[in-house]
């Protein structure tokens, strides 16, 4: 009966934990949930063998990613021939693979207390945590949704570190946080006190760093960034019979903004119907159409790439833009010329190499604040 109470015990604490941690992100943004929400399953792993902390760990990961990919059934509902009761089918299995990274590190965390002690295993809960994040966002391809320091982006005092250490660098303080809770339970005296200690050191630090960050004047000279958003049905976006419509919009679109000489153009996610460095067509229309805005364009994808020159770079301008993080975009020049790519030959005037230095980080909904056309 006692045994049974404590799986049940355990049950409601790790999926109720689970599945409030899952609403910290859009459009629900519980956000003060992971800071608590991880701790009892890392209690919970210190004082149960790896196999069962293992379970524990990928049940109550598969509800968090369940939750949290809830709007997958409507892509496989609209884009896939599967039929509507069994859509749910590929969300819980790629649930369950995702699961299986925060099973592995309540598995790691319940070894390293069975060999060494539950303090080790909880002062080094952080980095097994992170180190599964970027294991499960690069490994077969990838998958990163659902990091936890992304369910920070409305807090800007504690985002700022991701300057330093990426999106990685905000969960890792949510689990520092974390792992103190857990060891005020299962810990005794200097210890517990000395994770909490460690945990309140790191927090002030990170809040420090981001307070004395956004205190920062703002450069005298800044770039004007300009988003484009038509909310083009997907269905519609990708059939071949409205590609032209399509692209039609955006590049109306384009053309009102180019008026206004912004510094930036930033499409959404996918904007084009093809592959940019596939469409050799479009790459041409780019250039074509690019002397009226008063400057040669730029597009960004996962790897950046350059419409002006066609070519592949190796690097981004803005460092750590691709973390997931916005950032304000500082841009300074010697002359009037507002061109990234140009060496003097476009329509707004000669360069003398413009520069692009990180600004600070932004949240999400900062970007209303922009100017936008839609």
């Amino acid at each position: 009966m006692t045994r049974l109470w404590d799986v049940t015990l355990h049950a409601v604490i790790l999926m109720t934990a689970a599945f409030v941690m899952a609403l910290a992100f859009p459009r629900t943004d519980w956000s003060l949930t992971p800071w608590v929400a991880l701790a009892p399953l890392l209690a919970i792993a210190t004082i149960r063998a790896p196999r069962t902390a293992f379970f524990w760990g990928w049940a109550s990961g598969t509800l968090f990613f369940l939750v949290l990919l809830r709007w997958l059934q409507y892509t496989f509902q609209v884009y896939s021939a599967i039929p509507w009761p069994l859509v749910y089918g590929p969300v819980l299995l790629l649930a369950a693979y995702c699961g299986l990274w925060t099973g592995a590190v309540a598995w790691a965390v319940s070894w390293l207390t069975a060999r060494r002690s539950a303090a080790l295993a909880l002062a080094v809960a952080p980095f097994l945590w992170v180190a599964a994040e970027w294991l499960r966002g690069h490994l077969f391809g990838g998958f990163p949704w659902g990091t936890l320091g992304y369910s920070q982006y409305l807090h800007l005092r504690v985002i700022q570190i991701a300057e330093l250490a990426g999106v990685h660098g905000v969960s890792f303080v949510l689990l520092a946080v974390n792992a103190a809770l857990a060891g005020c339970v299962v810990l005794r005296g200097r210890h517990a006190l000395g994770g909490v200690g460690a945990a309140a050191v790191l927090v002030a630090a990170t809040l420090a760093f981001g307070a004395v960050r956004l205190g920062e004047a703002p450069p005298a000279s800044v770039g004007r960034v300009a988003i484009v958003q038509p909310s083009i049905e997907q269905p519609l976006k990708w059939e071949a019979r409205h590609t032209r419509e399509t692209l039609g919009i955006y590049f109306a679109l384009l053309r009102r903004l180019g008026e206004q000489h912004p510094a930036l153009i930033v499409w959404p996610e996918t904007a084009a119907p093809t592959i940019l460095t596939r469409d050799p067509a479009l790459v041409e229309r780019f250039r074509a159409a690019s002397p009226s805005w008063g400057c040669r364009c730029s597009s960004a994808a996962s790897t950046p790439w350059t419409a002006a020159s066609a070519t592949p770079r190796s690097s981004s301008p803005i460092r750590g833009s691709w973390s997931g993080m916005i950032r304000s975009i500082s841009f300074r020049s010697e002359s009037s010329c507002r061109c990234r790519e140009c060496s003097g030959s476009c329509a707004a005037g000669p360069s003398s190499s413009p520069s692009w230095r990180p600004g600070r980080v932004l949240m999400s909904s900062m970007l209303r604040r922009l100017p936008s056309v839609s």
